[in-house]
């Protein structure tokens, strides 16, 4: 009786550590270095492309596979994101004047606002404080003459954009 409770717990081991074993993902891939420090990540030997979740983080690959870094605008959905220098996607970058001015397009673009304008929208740092930084929203109607649309005020801290008229934009 005791060699047939030793024998079942075997068994029952066994199959546990099978199934654990099982269950677990294969090795997805591998980064690939190429020339000029570009960085691609390839499964089964095919680069990746588009938007990647890897260990738990995000990145973007172009339409040749390449990592991309630093501001890009996806074709998907026409907004900005912000990949550091590893490539990784950061949420919610630090609030700077070049950050603001991406951040505020996109809240602009998710609030429909200011998106039938017959030029493109221009964006002109105002001026920077340690908490604040006054963006103006503008378009070109004719060379060298600008028409301002809004004027915001953005909030370092708290990622707001309260404008000089209508109602306030979170910015993340």
């Amino acid at each position: 009786m005791k060699n047939y409770k030793i024998r079942f717990k075997q068994i029952i081991g066994c199959t546990m550590m099978a199934a654990v074993l099982m269950s677990s993902q294969a090795y997805g891939g591998e980064w690939i270095e190429k020339e000029g420090s570009v960085w691609q990540y390839e499964e089964e030997g095919i680069a990746v492309t588009g938007w990647q979740e890897i260990n738990g983080k995000w990145y973007y690959f172009n339409s040749q596979g390449d990592m991309e870094t630093g501001w890009i605008k996806t074709s998907a959905d026409s907004l900005w994101y912000y990949l550091d220098e590893n490539g990784a996607w950061i949420e919610k970058p630090q609030i700077t004047g070049k950050t603001a001015v991406y951040l505020l397009d996109n809240a602009l673009k998710k609030a429909d606002l200011y998106q039938n304008e017959e030029a493109e929208l221009q964006y002109i740092v105002e001026y920077e404080t340690s908490d604040y930084i006054k963006v103006t929203v503008r378009i070109e109607k004719s060379p060298d003459y600008f028409t301002g649309i809004n004027t915001y005020q953005i909030n370092r801290k708290s990622a707001v954009a309260r404008p000089d008229v209508g109602d306030d934009l979170k910015l993340y």
